[in-house]
């Protein structure tokens, strides 16, 4: 992979030599005479290496190496002089400057520059990407299967984490598609490299764009290469503008042909909320990189279409609240989870955690009840499934403890010999069916 390299002199004409091997060398060179020409050099495309003048004016006689250090602060920014560089090392240090050569450098001198600049940057997002993976991994929602549904798809994803196409995963928004993708990474023979996200609905198109390409062609970007090796998930697919879509579809058709230009080894893993073939239809979506796409395809179903997960989910999110708050445990009952059972949850998984944290938040006890939950779960429509027996069960106990109590003027000893239960027992009964006094 060809690297770019920027040279900041007043007198270009003193690099020339280095200029012409360098470029002998495969790299693309490019000289700036001035901080305006500089400045305007960084804005239009990335380079992996600048070399200033130590001395270069910038404005209100301060100089350009001040600017250039806030600006890239990843290590790619190498000071130049003419004195000894060796007496400039404390210098270097308090300016946060990554090293200081020569005045004109040999071309060799500006390739190990070159080398130790690509190390520090790869080491840096190396640590930034293991941060990331242990903040999602504290906070992710967890892949449940008791329903069928999940089962199937898990039974997918494991058919299709050995592979090396690109892959699609369809679901509605808060459904858990980027858990899916991470479990497909985790279960693949490149679980030991790097799993890189890209929202691409967040940011500027030249953000994104920045993100994903260097300079105006398909020239792998930051996120393509730390996804080198790995997997590279791509969320919101849709979301890209259609010129970067063509793009990547070119960049992702290359990385597979034999005898491209630019080798990346990599694994596509794209998702969306959205009907990418009507996109298509509509121009609304690149088609090439859809036929990248659609090779393989994992639907994530809404939590609607999965409530016997909803039990399992409750019990996860509940000990990670209990933990959180410094709880022996929290637990729910029975009619709080009926109202979670019956609810349609259109924010899925996501709505369903959020919830509970703030049902945690409410809690006078380690039982989560119905009083904790929203009003609007206890206004939702009740499943519509009209054979479940524990709903049916529980309306059923509901109505004898009310007409057992109309029966004795609400004289609870009473009404529990009429039930023949203990009065300890109904009184624990009108709390678990929330009936009230």
């Amino acid at each position: 992979m060809a690297s770019r390299i920027l040279i900041i002199d007043s007198d270009p004409a003193l690099w020339s030599g280095a200029q012409t091997a360098l470029e002998q060398a495969e790299c693309e060179v490019v000289c700036a005479a001035s901080a305006p020409a500089a400045l305007a050099a960084l804005e239009k495309s990335r380079f992996d290496l600048v070399l200033c003048d130590r001395h270069m004016p910038y404005r209100e006689g301060s100089a350009l190496a001040a600017e250039l250090t806030r600006r890239l602060p990843d290590g790619r920014c190498v000071m130049t002089s003419s004195e000894d560089p060796a007496a400039l090392a404390a210098e270097a240090l308090a300016r946060g400057w990554s090293e200081v050569v020569a005045a004109p450098a040999p071309a060799q001198l500006v390739l190990l520059a070159l080398r130790r600049a690509h190390e520090r940057v790869r080491l840096r997002r190396r640590a930034a990407l293991l941060e990331e993976d242990l903040a999602r991994a504290a906070s992710d929602r967890p892949i449940v299967a008791a329903s069928s549904v999940m089962i199937d798809l898990l039974e997918q994803v494991e058919q299709l984490a050995g592979r090396h196409g690109a892959l699609l995963i369809t679901g509605e928004s808060g459904s858990g598609r980027e858990g899916i993708a991470r479990a497909i990474h985790a279960q693949s023979p490149r679980r030991s490299r790097a799993f890189v996200t890209v929202d691409c609905a967040r940011g500027s198109d030249r953000e994104r764009e920045q993100r994903l390409f260097t300079g105006g062609g398909v020239a792998p970007g930051p996120a393509l290469r730390d996804a080198h090796g790995g997997t590279l998930y791509l969320e919101a697919i849709d979301a890209l503008p259609v010129p970067l879509q063509v793009r990547l579809a070119a960049a992702l058709r290359d990385a597979d042909a034999p005898d491209a230009s630019v080798r990346l080894d990599l694994r596509a893993i794209a998702a969306t909320a959205r009907d990418l073939e009507e996109l298509v239809r509509r121009g609304g979506f690149w088609k090439d990189l859809y036929e990248v796409l659609r090779a393989a395809h994992l639907r994530v179903p809404p939590l609607r279409e999965r409530r016997e997960d909803i039990a399992l989910l409750a019990d996860h999110f509940l000990a990670r609240a209990a933990v959180a708050r410094g709880r022996t445990q929290l637990t729910i009952t029975g009619d709080a989870l009926d109202l979670l059972i019956g609810y349609r949850w259109p924010g899925n998984t996501r709505e369903l955690a959020a919830v509970l944290e703030r049902a945690a938040d409410l809690a006078t006890d380690d039982a989560i009840s119905a009083r904790e939950l929203p009003r609007d779960l206890a206004r939702a429509p009740e499943s519509e499934n009209p054979y479940a027996l524990r709903r049916a069960r529980r309306a059923f106990e509901a109505d004898l403890v009310r007409r057992a109590l109309r029966a004795t003027a609400g004289n609870r000893t009473r009404a529990a010999r009429l039930l023949e239960i203990s009065h300890r027992a109904l009184l624990y009964k009108l709390k678990e069916l929330a009936l009230g006094d």
